[in-house]
This record gives C-alpha cells, sequence and structure tokens, in this order.
C-alpha cells in the first residue's frame, strides 16, 4: 500500500471496540486492593467569607470515616495554581466561592463519606461577594492590569464615517460536562511513594503540584492516565481532585478513590470564560469598517489560572478574516466570587471571533445588506488589507477563494432570496414571537416554584380525602401562577366565570404573602398566553395525527383567550395583532 493510500485508509480507534462495548476501562473501573476507602469534599456554602471555625468533630465520629484532611494536614505547598499562585487546595482564612473545597473526607463507602461531609459546623463571617462582570468593573476589581493594542486613530476614524453604531452582548458561560466526571485513584507504595491514576489532560503537572504539595521530589509520584473521558479543557489544570485524593491516601496510608458526585463536579470547576463586548464602530455605506473601538471584559472567577492567556488570545482574534486599518482593543480581566473559568475549546479565540461576526451582522442590519456582501468587503487581502491589528502580515491568505466556493457550493444566495420572501410572506409570525417576548418580560414573579405545566382536572385524582397528581413528566420550576391558571382555565371543562373566581380567591387566601395585583397580571398573561399554544397544539394534533376531536375544543380556548384580554392593558398590542390576522375569533 503506498502511502498516499495509506493515509486515505479507514482505520478504528485503538480503543473503539472497548468504548462501544463497554470494557473501556477509566479511572472509577479499575480494580481496586480491598483496603481502599473512598474520598469525598466538604464544599463551602459561602460564596465569599472570612472562615471563623470549622467543627469535623461529628465529621469524624460518623459512620465508616476512616480518615479526614484540612489545609492544617498539607506540610508543602498549599496551592494548585497552574501559572500564576491563588488556588488553595484548601483555604486557611477566606471563602471566595460556593462551593471552594474546605476539608475532606475519606470512609469506607463512597456513600458513606458523602454523608460524613454534610456534619461539619462552619461559621463564617460573610463579606458581598461580586459575582457579574457589571459588578468587577464597577468595582474596578481585575486579576491584571488591562491589556490595550491600538492601530492607527480609531476614534478620528469613526467620528468621521458617515454611519456609527454602539453596542454590547454578552458570550455566556458553558458546562464542559465530559462523559467521565474529575476521578482519581491514588495508590500508597513504598517508600513514601504513591501511584496516582488521575482522569487528567495534564499529567506530568499532576505529577509535580502532588509532589510539591508533600514536599517531596517529583519521581516519587507516578502518574499514570490510560483515558480520561473528555476533558476539553476542564481537566487541563484542574489538579484539586488528584491532590486531595493524594492527600487522604497519605495520611491513611491506604488505598483512595475519589470521584465527585456531577453535581458537585459543576459547582466547584470552572467553565468557560464569560465575555462582555462592548464596541463602537464607524463604517461606510458599504458596511466596510473605517474604525473599531471594542472592549473585552471576561468572567475569570476567583483566581488567574489560564485567564491570561485566554483572553490574550481573544485579544488577538477579534479580527478573525477581517481587515480593520483603524482599531483599539482592551480587555479586562475580573476577578469574582465564582470558581477560577478555565481553558475550553477554542481557548479564548471564541469569544474574540464571536464580537466582529456580531458587528458585522449590526452592521449589514443597519444598512439592509446581504450580511454575506458586508463580510466579503472587509475580508483581509493578498498584497494590500493584509496587516493585522498586532502588526502581522499575512502571506497566506486563502479566505476569499474559500468563501467564494461555500458560497456556491452551499446555494447561499437561492437560499437567502427564499428566506427572504418567507419573512415577508410571515410577518405575523415574527411579530406574534415579539409580543409573546414582550409579554414574558412582564411577568412580576420568578421562576422559583414547581410547576406541574399541565395541571388541570383530567389530571386530578381525588382518594380517600386526598388529591393526587399524574402525567407530571413536563414539571419544572416556573412562575407559580401558571398551574393556577392552567387549573381554572382549563380548555377541557368548561366551568362558569363563577367558579373561577371563587378558584382564584381560595388561592390567594391560603398564599397571603402574595401581591394580589402582581399575581393578577401574571395569571392573566400566563392563562393567555397557554390557552394560543394549546390552539396550535391541538391543530397539529388534528392535522398531523388526525386525531379531530381536539378541533371541538379550540372555540373554547379562544372565548378564554377573549375573557382574559379584555383584563389588562397590557395586551392591548396582542389583541391587535390577533384581531388583524384572527378577526373571526377575536371580539
Amino acid at each position: 500500500m503506498s502511502k498516499e493510500n495509506y493515509i486515505e485508509e479507514i482505520r478504528p480507534h485503538d480503543s473503539a471496540y472497548k468504548h462501544v462495548s463497554g470494557y473501556a476501562e477509566y479511572t472509577d473501573d479499575i480494580n481496586e486492593p480491598k483496603n481502599t476507602i473512598y474520598g469525598a469534599i466538604g464544599l463551602s456554602k459561602k460564596a465569599h467569607a472570612i472562615i471563623k471555625n470549622i467543627d469535623l468533630t461529628e465529621v469524624k465520629k460518623s459512620e465508616g470515616v476512616i480518615s479526614v484532611v484540612t489545609q492544617t494536614d498539607i506540610p508543602g505547598r498549599n496551592d494548585v495554581g497552574p501559572v500564576f499562585e491563588g488556588d488553595p487546595i484548601f483555604p486557611e482564612k477566606k471563602v471566595e466561592f460556593f462551593g471552594q473545597p474546605l476539608f475532606a473526607v475519606a470512609a469506607t463507602t463512597t456513600e458513606l463519606a458523602r454523608k460524613a461531609v454534610y456534619k461539619a459546623k462552619i461559621t463564617y463571617k460573610d463579606l458581598k461577594p461580586v459575582i457579574t462582570i457589571k459588578e468587577a468593573l464597577n468595582k474596578k476589581q481585575f486579576l491584571f492590569k488591562p491589556r490595550k493594542i491600538k492601530k492607527g486613530n480609531p476614534s478620528k476614524k469613526i467620528k468621521n464615517s458617515k454611519n456609527n453604531l454602539k453596542g454590547n452582548f454578552t458570550t455566556g458561560s458553558q458546562e464542559h460536562f465530559y462523559l467521565e466526571g474529575q476521578a482519581a485513584f491514588v495508590v500508597p507504595k513504598e517508600d513514601d511513594n504513591f501511584l496516582v491514576y488521575s482522569s487528567t489532560q495534564h499529567p506530568s503537572e499532576t505529577q509535580q503540584l502532588i509532589a510539591k504539595m508533600f514536599n517531596q521530589k517529583s519521581n516519587s509520584i507516578n502518574v499514570e492516565v490510560r483515558r480520561i473521558g473528555g476533558g476539553f479543557g476542564g481537566k487541563e489544570t484542574n489538579f484539586m481532585t488528584a491532590c486531595i485524593c493524594a492527600l487522604l491516601a497519605k495520611k491513611s496510608g491506604q488505598p483512595v478513590k475519589l470521584r465527585l458526585d456531577r453535581d458537585d463536579d459543576i459547582i466547584l470547576t470552572g467553565k468557560r470564560h464569560e465575555f462582555l463586548s462592548e464596541y463602537e464602530v464607524g463604517f461606510n455605506d458599504q458596511g466596510i469598517i473605517e474604525g473599531l473601538k471594542l472592549n473585552l471584559s471576561s468572567n475569570c472567577g476567583m483566581s488567574p489560572d489560564l485567564s491570561a492567556a485566554i483572553n490574550e488570545r481573544a485579544l488577538l482574534h477579534v479580527d478573525n478574516a477581517y481587515y480593520i486599518s483603524d482599531i483599539e482593543v482592551t480587555n479586562n480581566l475580573c476577578k469574582t466570587n465564582i470558581p477560577t473559568s478555565t481553558a475550553f475549546r477554542g481557548f479564548g479565540g471564541n469569544q474574540g471571533m464571536m464580537a466582529i461576526e456580531n458587528i458585522i451582522d449590526n452592521i449589514a442590519r443597519y444598512l439592509k445588506k446581504d450580511p454575506i456582501e458586508v463580510r466579503k468587503k472587509n475580508f483581509y487581502q493578498k498584497d494590500k488589507r493584509n496587516v493585522t491589528h498586532y502588526g502581522m502580515t499575512l502571506e497566506d491568505n486563502v479566505i476569499n477563494e474559500i468563501f467564494k466556493n461555500l458560497e456556491s457550493k452551499s446555494n447561499y444566495k437561492k437560499r437567502y432570496s427564499s428566506i427572504r420572501k418567507f419573512n415577508e410572506k410571515n410577518k405575523f409570525k415574527k411579530k406574534f414571537k415579539s409580543e409573546v417576548k414582550n409579554l414574558l418580560s412582564k411577568l412580576n414573579y420568578k421562576n422559583d416554584t414547581f410547576v406541574h405545566r399541565d395541571f388541570h382536572a383530567s389530571n386530578l385524582m381525588y382518594h380517600n380525602k386526598k388529591i393526587a397528581v399524574i402525567d407530571s413528566q413536563d414539571a419544572l420550576i416556573g412562575n407559580r401562577a401558571y398551574d393556577l391558571a392552567s387549573l381554572i382555565d382549563d380548555v377541557r371543562l368548561k366551568t362558569s366565570n363563577e367558579l373561577k373566581e371563587k378558584v382564584f380567591k381560595f388561592y390567594i387566601k391560603t398564599n397571603k404573602k402574595i401581591d394580589l395585583k402582581k399575581f393578577k397580571k401574571d395569571f392573566e398573561i400566563l392563562s393567555v398566553l397557554r390557552n394560543l399554544k394549546i390552539i396550535g397544539i391541538f391543530m397539529r394534533l388534528a392535522v398531523r395525527d388526525n386525531k379531530r376531536k381536539y378541533l371541538k375544543l379550540i372555540p373554547y380556548a379562544w372565548e378564554l383567550i377573549n375573557h382574559r384580554i379584555k383584563e389588562q392593558n397590557e395586551f392591548n398590542n396582542l389583541m391587535l395583532l390577533l384581531k388583524n390576522n384572527f378577526p373571526k375569533f377575536i371580539r
């Protein structure tokens, strides 16, 4: 077989069979010696506080507990920061995020260890936490000094441009959600050596940090990684699990396995950096950017981790594929009281590129131009318009050729035209969606209550003077008025307005803390929106599934909507929209 053909050969991954058959061995699958014990971590219930006292008396007395460790059990370096310090294994005096590890337990079973940690008695002196980017910006709370790159005179260019836009947008945080959670298995060996199995992307750094924690030579720590069950950056610098597991193994003298519960894993580990992007841009009538000022602010959490490098990459990727003659980009690395944000696929480049792509789209909307044409006008060229904002001359630029090919193969122009025609013919859908969003924004009560979502007479059963509820598979946390609206304005059961009012008053009477005016408004909004949704669902069932019986219920749904829609001025826009499109049903 020639080398060229070999490259094209389809070959399975070495562990493919094991992965799909379930025989692949991950950290938690490793066979354990009989004397293995199991770890759990005690987490802070405060986001920002002084630790006044940690009483672990009851923890140590708890069933099955073999070993308990705190920061006093660390003989060496109490920090797992990979580049900069600031990530204590266990904090000594101050908690800096909700879910921060404070101590750890090893017991005869995982269940007993997890039960034991809840018996800790911890007293705090509360400090005001800083959670959001805007809070950190207001307090000027940064991990490092802001970094700025400037090319040309963007302020002057923006001022002199025919068109100007200002705006901001956010790219949110993101959980890695790897298949195998954070896990470690540590086996003590002779001469104070340790064999460490860890679900980590960075075995050599794991070795170094455990050695530093113990004040031992690195060669006394042997780290083995067979597979990690997904990492995506979330296991690149998270050494906490392996270090705590090793500490438990050293103190107990027994093999210890520590696998974080998924909830704890999500609570205490870092996510993708949230970014707030604020911009001012000047451009001509063709959409060519003439000047741009962009401020990138990221939520880095409580410590540096890799934030400096990640934010630097965002700073250098804001141009993406576009030439900008005059530009000023600043980044702010905000220190907050959340788990330290960390590496994630793209490593900051995503957030930087999202900034310029959002700006390009907004320019196209402003000029009412095809966003593809605006992009092509701003692309880097080969012999001119080819120097980046950080001074690099592009020598291998094929964006124009690639884009032309993609545009042709995707049949973009035809599809774009088709979508525009569809939108012109379906203006009601867009207006209706916008009005629904508007009404939802006017709800007073938060989504903080168990909501059945289909709470009506047909799903209630009365037995032995008790009411039981069925069909709860769609339940979630939502607005407290929703289920009451579902029950009172039940489209399946016609009831008098007097009975509806009686049920409503009974609910208010039994929930005295409710603000009647605010609750009534939420009730009416949710009743109207629910019945509009029901009309759509019933029509789908009738047309798609040939369940014609549902058509008989639709007139009453409109009747309920008519009844509620007259109660609030908030419905004026919706009523006008429905009258223009459904004149037979809206009176």
